[in-house]
């Protein structure tokens, strides 16, 4: 069985009607044993970077089923054992080399040879 995740595209809550969504998927995952029981976990980086910069409204993510039998139970954050959870990774990004010290120390230096070479 394959579960797709859309991206939602209307504003919506638990209450009302189903929200309207992208019809491609952004990403998928495949069960194999439709009566396992633990996490899965669908990749939505380039979509939350989509959304941190703005390029796309956060109106959530849709998980829906794709062929003849395709039940699955989701639990919500209401059940202890496997209630959903986020799970953030992120990548430090190095600092961009100080270009005003670097070109200060490269004159300071200059500055001394020069000096070296009168004497």
């Amino acid at each position: 069985m394959i579960i797709n995740a859309y991206t939602i595209t209307s504003s919506w809550d638990e209450l009302s009607t189903m929200p309207s969504y992208d019809s491609y998927s952004i990403v998928s995952t495949t069960y194999t044993d439709a009566e396992a029981r633990g996490w899965q976990s669908w990749d939505l980086t380039e979509l939350v970077q989509g959304w941190m910069m703005a390029e796309v409204d956060n109106n959530g993510v849709m998980l829906a089923g794709l062929g003849d039998n395709y039940f699955q139970r989701f639990y919500s954050s209401e059940y202890i054992g496997f209630g959903p959870r986020l799970v953030i990774n992120t990548v430090e990004v190095p600092e961009p080399e100080n270009i005003t010290m670097t070109f200060l120390l490269g004159f300071i230096l200059l500055s001394v040879i020069k000096r070296r070479q009168k004497i």
